[in-house]
C-alpha cells in the first residue's frame, strides 16, 4: 500500500510542476495566440476599423 502511495505522491508532484511549466512558457512566450485563436475573431489584438 504505501508504494502505491509513493506513486501516487511522485505523479502528483510531477504534474503540478508540468503544469508551472507549461503556464510559465504560455505567459513568456506568443503561444497564447497559437494556442487560443479566438482572439483574432473578438478583435482584441487587432483594431477594427472605425466607422464615419
Amino acid at each position: 500500500m504505501a508504494r502505491i502511495e509513493r506513486l501516487i505522491k511522485a505523479s502528483l508532484i510531477i504534474l503540478f510542476l508540468l503544469l508551472i511549466l507549461s503556464q510559465w512558457v504560455v505567459i513568456q512566450t506568443d503561444l497564447n495566440t497559437y494556442l487560443n485563436p479566438v482572439y483574432e475573431y473578438i478583435g482584441v489584438q487587432k483594431l477594427s476599423p472605425t466607422i464615419s
